[in-house]
This record gives C-alpha cells, structure tokens and sequence, in this order.
C-alpha cells in the first residue's frame, strides 16, 4: 500500500468536512461563510440548491470516507 500526499490530502480534506459538519449540527451554527454543508454538497456532486439534511450529508461523506480508505488499503 503506498499512500501519497495527494492521498493525504484528498483524506484530511474528507475529515475536515465531516468534522465540519458534526459542529453544524450540534450546534445550528455555519463554520464560516462557506459551509461544510456547501463543500459536502460539493464533493458529492450535488448543486449547491440540493435540498438535503445535514446528518443525510454527514452519513454519506462517512461513508464516502471509508470507500476512500479501503481504496487505498487495497492498493
């Protein structure tokens, strides 16, 4: 298994938005001007009109996490 930065990045960046996204529902609040709501909606491809939950977005970056891990863990 051969982990790359990009890699690195392309995971701390996954971790980031969930990380985001778990404050936003705890607390009703946005992270800054540009949401962890906007840039999950964003990296699922989802227009940023999309109505959908946030805990809907949390579950399906998890999962979009773990699918990245066990990518590279097969690698």
């Amino acid at each position: 298994m051969i982990i790359t930065g990009k890699n690195n990045i392309e995971l701390f960046r996954l971790k980031t938005i969930i990380t985001g996204l778990e404050f936003e529902i705890k607390t009703g609040m946005k992270m800054s001007r540009f949401s962890a709501r906007d840039a999950a909606k964003q990296t699922l491809g989802l227009s940023s009109k999309s109505r959908i939950q946030s805990i809907d977005l949390y579950y399906a970056m998890i999962e979009l996490h773990n699918q990245k891990v066990e990518e590279l863990t097969e690698q």
